[in-house]
């Protein structure tokens, strides 16, 4: 659940800086769009896992190995945000070198943690983030 409320904040705080234009470089519009994909599809599939697992469909064990994945994306996500935050207020490029490594490995971590949603919920999970160019 605590993952769930950070989630939901991480989304509102991209959500808000959005529309206030905080976004002021090119690339800016276009990774706030993969974050709130992303961050999205993390929510469904995790909610997704919670109640497979409540119903039986999922065991322990699998819950497990869907939880290793699902870290592997949300810690560089959770850094990407803030980094995000950062680099929108300082401009700095050391900051947005760690918001691009961090980007890379969440989209890369992606497609391992959606995989393991859709074995037991086939299709709920694109396995492709937009590519940020």
């Amino acid at each position: 659940m605590k993952n769930f409320k950070v989630s939901v904040y991480i989304v509102m705080l991209i959500l808000t800086l959005m529309l206030t234009g905080c976004a002021s470089n090119d690339i800016t519009p276009t990774i706030y769009k993969t974050m709130y994909i992303a961050g999205s599809g993390y929510d469904t599939g995790m909610k997704t896992v919670a109640s497979l697992q409540k119903q039986g469909i999922i065991s322990t064990e699998q819950r497990l190995v869907i939880n290793e994945y699902a870290n592997k994306f949300y810690a560089p996500y959770q850094i990407a945000a803030k980094s995000l935050s950062v680099y929108n207020k300082t401009k700095d490029k050391d900051v947005y070198n760690q918001l691009t490594i961090a980007i890379t490995e969440f989209i890369g971590a992606w497609s391992m943690f959606a995989d393991s949603v859709n074995r037991f919920q086939p299709g709920l999970l694109g396995t492709d983030l937009p590519k940020i160019e």
